[in-house]
């Protein structure tokens, strides 16, 4: 599949498995690569995201995320999935290798199903941050801030059902 592909097919149909009807801005444009290989996760993920102000692109590998820094791609933050569907490169696999490139100096943020593993995958494989899935603005807002100081986010819109 060739880099752009993958979103394309997301964007389609995205959707969030969790509820962003409140809206909210952030005051840093934030660009963020987010790296999933399920279609309902990444879908979710970037929903999210994109419903507390930040812009997304999307990879469906680590091997994609890895040729669009190797491409001068730029962002500020990447979140990726800890394992891929294509049996290449799982996410520390993934971090280890983006590690290698010259001057790379973007934080990521794994994102994954493993409970309470935040200490193996900080401390232990040397992500800057551990999110669970399913993502939730909560989470969000919670996480970012501890990597981008001054960091916040202001509710903008909120659609709530009678």
């Amino acid at each position: 599949m060739k880099i752009g592909e993958w979103e394309n097919e997301v964007r389609k149909n995205i959707s969030s498995i969790v509820d962003t009807k409140t809206k909210y801005s952030s005051n840093k444009e934030l660009r963020i690569l987010v790296g999933d290989y399920n279609r309902a996760s990444v879908s979710n993920t970037t929903s999210v995201l994109e419903s507390v102000g930040l812009n997304v692109t999307i990879a469906n590998s680590g091997i994609e995320i890895i040729e669009r820094i190797k491409n001068n791609e730029k962002y500020d933050l990447i979140i990726s999935n800890n394992i891929y569907d294509s049996g290449h490169c799982d996410g520390p696999e993934t971090l280890m290798r983006l590690r290698e490139i010259d001057n790379f100096n973007i934080p990521v943020i794994v994102l994954t199903v493993s409970k309470g593993k935040r200490d193996m995958f900080v401390n232990g494989y040397g992500f800057n941050e551990y999110m669970e899935k399913l993502l939730t603005q909560d989470k969000v807002m919670e996480t970012l801030p501890k990597l981008f100081k001054d960091l916040e986010f202001t509710k903008i819109e909120s659609n709530k059902s009678a």
